[in-house]
C-alpha cells in the first residue's frame, strides 16, 4: 500500500486484527498489511523506511518477499532505483511481489507513453526479467485489489 491514511505518523483505518508493517519515524508513505495469521512474516529492517517496506514471507514452505515502495516525485528516481536494486539483490531469486508508486509513465505497464522517469524505472523491469520469470496481466484482464473488497480475500 502506498500513501496510506496517516495521523501523527501512524496508520489509521486498518482493522486491529490485521498485522501492519511500516518503518521509520516520519510520515509513512508505504506499508504492507497482513490479514492472514497462518502466514509467517518478518520485516527486513535494513531495507525498510518510511517510503519502502520489505517483508519476508513464509507460507507452506514457500519463501517470498513482499515489497511496497513509494518513489517521491521530488527526489531523483535514481535513488529509488538503487534501493529497488538492493532489494532485488537481497531477494536473490526468491519469489517477489512488488507494489510500487513510481510516478513514472511507461509502456511496460500499459501506459501509452514512456516519460523520462519511466525510461529510468524500466531498468528495474529489465533486471527482474533477467532474474525472475515475470508475467504481466494482459490489458484486457487487469486485476484490482481495493480496500472495499479486502474482507472477501481470505487466503492471502
Amino acid at each position: 500500500m502506498q500513501e496510506p491514511y496517516v495521523i501523527n505518523s501512524k496508520l489509521v483505518g486498518i482493522p486491529s486484527s490485521f498485522i501492519t508493517y511500516t518503518a521509520g519515524n516520519d510520515r509513512k508513505r508505504s506499508a504492507i498489511i497482513q490479514n492472514n495469521n497462518k502466514i509467517d512474516a518478518i520485516m527486513i529492517n535494513q531495507l525498510s523506511d518510511e517510503d519502502c517496506v520489505v517483508v519476508e514471507v513464509w507460507a507452506n514452505e514457500i519463501k517470498l518477499y513482499a515489497v511496497s515502495i513509494y518513489f517521491d516525485i521530488n527526489n531523483d528516481i535514481e535513488r529509488d532505483i538503487k534501493k529497488m536494486e538492493s532489494i532485488l539483490h537481497h531477494a536473490n531469486g526468491s519469489g517477489l511481489i512488488i507494489a510500487a508508486d513510481t510516478y513514472a509513465r511507461s509502456t511496460v505497464w500499459f501506459d501509452c507513453i514512456t516519460n523520462q522517469r519511466g525510461g529510468k524505472a524500466r531498468r528495474i523491469h529489465n533486471y527482474q526479467q533477467s532474474v525472475y520469470s515475470i508475467q504481466f496481466n494482459r490489458l484486457d484482464n487487469l486485476q484490482y485489489f481495493t480496500a472495499s473488497i479486502h474482507y472477501r480475500v481470505e487466503e492471502w
